[in-house]
């Protein structure tokens, strides 16, 4: 009524009555249930799907749960005559639909409006990539999201999840590019294992280095805005994993010109380049970004050096950043890019959680409260042994809050996953990367 209050459900018994009380079935369904559903869509006949629905549910993991969604699907299917658009609404565990007429293609979730995760059975992948790549931007990027969802639902086979990905590393989308080139980056860092990352490093080099090629290392005249978050985050990949020499070169001397004057550098590509010449740096880099950090006056600038001293991989520097992390020079609030930087493999974890058990009384004293709770990220990665080292530091009896036990589980969940997907798919991946 006028000038009243109304939740979600007085809302949708007003949208009720129009539309046969389907609008609250739909709204109920989702407002009170957990997760997201999973549609799987099986061709048939000439002209029918059927449907089916359940939870989606990382590898792993088995839900009791087997309710039915009500769940409005907008279909978009098509043949050489043209495409055309189809609502339908799936209300049990399992229907047949009778579309408007043959078909040769089908996207289950046209413009992607729909709140599920998708799947087509019967279709090659391969296959399904050429056909989703005539669809528009907003399709193309959420057909990565949902393959991504799908490959750590186990339902996607890694090397043909991998091709895939690779296959839009020339869409004429710089956004599309960049989850490609995150999707990659990604599987190699918390699902590649350390005997296969050789062959993974020429495998991403393949797949990003065109694109680098393509939009150039410097910045052009009136180039798409999207463009400056691409091209820093290929420098970053193919610097850190494949040490390509001209990258490499390009961050020294732009490490260089920095320090001189920051309004040199471009200051999207700046953060990268800073960090990868410390990882080829020696002490007296490590001392002159020191010294630009304590003397600079600009935030980003002494973000920018901060962040810098974290890519120092002589061990013996890295250690003296991390001790830098704890001293009075690093305000609390910027404490954490060292750290977490420094963790970016299992190696360097394990230096880090031993840094932790050895310091964790002056980390508690320097950061936040609420900053402490998410101090076991650090140990995450792919061996599940540093999170149990990092749970006997962290989880005593003395110091643990219900803030660390909430991230620790959570961070326990990625590291499980992590593994699951490891192991399932490692001769797929070997395989796959043999085959290059």
């Amino acid at each position: 009524q006028a000038w009243g209050n109304a939740d979600a459900f007085d809302l949708a018994a007003s949208l009720g009555e129009v539309v046969d009380g389907e609008i609250l079935d739909i709204m109920e369904c989702f407002v009170t249930r957990a997760g997201v559903p999973l549609i799987e869509i099986e061709r048939v006949g000439e002209k029918k799907i059927r449907v089916r629905q359940s939870r989606y549910a990382q590898l792993g993991v088995d839900y009791e749960d087997d309710a039915a969604w009500s769940i409005p699907i907008t279909l978009k299917h098509g043949d050489e005559h043209g495409e055309k658009q189809r609502k339908i609404l799936l209300t049990k565990r399992e229907q047949t639909f009778t579309l408007d007429g043959p078909f040769e293609w089908l996207h289950p979730n046209a413009n992607e409006k729909g709140y599920y995760r998708w799947r087509l059975e019967g279709v090659p992948l391969a296959e399904l990539v050429d056909d989703v790549k005539a669809l528009d931007e907003r399709n193309r990027l959420a057909f990565i999201n949902n393959l991504d969802a799908l490959f750590t639902a186990g339902l996607v086979d890694g090397g043909r999840y991998l091709a895939a990905i690779a296959s839009f590393g020339g869409d004429p989308s710089p956004e599309v590019r960049q989850a490609a080139a995150s999707g990659l980056t990604s599987f190699g860092d918390g699902i590649v294992p350390v005997e296969l990352k050789g062959d993974y490093t020429r495998f991403l080099t393949a797949a990003l280095r065109p694109m680098l090629d393509e939009i150039g290392m410097e910045k052009k005249p009136d180039e798409h805005a999207l463009i400056e978050q691409l091209r820093p985050a290929l420098i970053n990949a193919l610097g850190w994993w494949s040490d390509d020499a001209e990258i490499v070169a390009a961050a020294r001397a732009n490490a260089r010109a920095y320090m001189e004057d920051p309004h040199s550098v471009d200051p999207s590509v700046a953060p990268p380049y800073l960090r990868l010449a410390a990882k080829h740096g020696d002490e007296t880099l490590f001392n002159a970004y020191v010294a630009k950090f304590e003397s600079a006056e600009v935030p980003i600038e002494r973000s920018n050096y901060l962040h810098g001293l974290s890519g120092f991989r002589d061990e013996a520097l890295t250690r003296r950043a991390l001790a830098y992390a704890l001293s009075e020079k690093t305000p609390p609030h910027m404490f954490g890019q060292i750290p977490y930087k420094i963790a970016d493999d299992d190696a360097n974890r394990a230096m880090v959680v031993e840094w932790l058990g050895e310091n964790y009384p002056a980390i508690q004293a320097k950061i936040p409260e609420q900053k402490i709770s998410y101090l076991p990220w650090l140990a995450c990665g792919q061996d599940p042994r540093l999170l149990e080292t990092a749970r006997g530091i962290l989880l005593t009896e003395e110091r643990k809050t219900q803030g660390l036990e909430i991230e620790f589980a959570k961070a326990e969940a990625v590291n499980t996953l992590r593994g699951k997907l490891s192991a399932r798919e490692l001769e797929n991946v070997r395989r796959f990367l043999k085959e290059r």
